[in-house]
């Protein structure tokens, strides 16, 4: 998704970011959280906070970290300058495109591991 990751975005911009990175009208969003479309729209714009059934839905239906949702931050932390490049870029790419990267990503560490796993294999019988 591409979702804000400052500490000083709003509840009501996070939701945008949600509903956007996942290409929804605000009527199409209102119908998949079960709120009428009036209600994203002063979620939005800050002019109304979202209920807990509403904040629960979120966080179900599209795997948002609760704490990101609620406050804007997260626990993890990202030590790695290529590491938080990666993220950043991926954050601008479809869901489509973050998943290939992440299986690509996945396929990578696999091969690094067997590598290893050969490696001391070999060193052990030497």
């Amino acid at each position: 998704m591409s979702i804000p990751k400052e500490i000083n975005s709003t509840l009501g911009e996070r939701l945008k970011a949600i509903r956007l990175s996942n290409n929804f009208s605000t009527n199409k969003f209102a119908d998949i959280l079960g709120i009428a479309q009036s209600a994203i729209t002063k979620i939005e714009n800050g002019q109304s906070e979202p209920s807990t059934k509403t904040i629960t839905s979120l966080i179900e239906k599209f795997g948002i970290d609760p704490l990101w949702l609620l406050t804007g931050t997260t626990k993890t932390k990202i030590e790695s300058p290529t590491a938080m490049q990666i993220a950043e870029i991926a954050d601008k790419l479809p869901e489509k495109s973050r998943q290939r990267i992440l299986d690509l990503t996945r396929r990578e560490l696999m091969l690094e591991e067997m590598l290893r796993d050969q490696q001391m294999k070999k060193a052990a019988s030497d």
